[in-house]
């Protein structure tokens, strides 16, 4: 049972990130910390309370684009790794 559930848990993981990347590649808004950026604009990232990165319009434009990927990226691998975890399930219960 706790193996359907990884599987099942795994396949809405994966379904949602490919949902989320794709919403994010086709979002032509850049934004930093949920804030739309103008050219010109700096988005500064706090990490554990301290100033980490600063990126300029151009470069978190790019970062935001690279997260899409990521997260489609990894929405895919989720689901076909979890569809072939699901169908090896199948095939070991119809051998029994």
């Amino acid at each position: 049972m706790k193996t359907v559930l990884a599987v099942v848990f795994w396949m809405v993981m994966g379904i949602a990130g490919v949902v989320s990347g794709i919403n994010s590649l086709n979002d032509h808004q850049v934004k930093c910390g949920g804030q739309v950026m103008h050219d010109g604009d700096r988005c500064e990232e706090m990490r554990n309370g301290s100033h980490s990165t600063t990126r300029d319009y151009a470069s978190q434009q790019s970062s935001n684009h690279g997260d899409g990927w990521f997260k489609l990226g990894f929405g895919v691998i989720a689901i076909l790794g979890s569809g072939f975890v699901g169908i090896r399930m199948v095939q070991a219960v119809n051998r029994s």
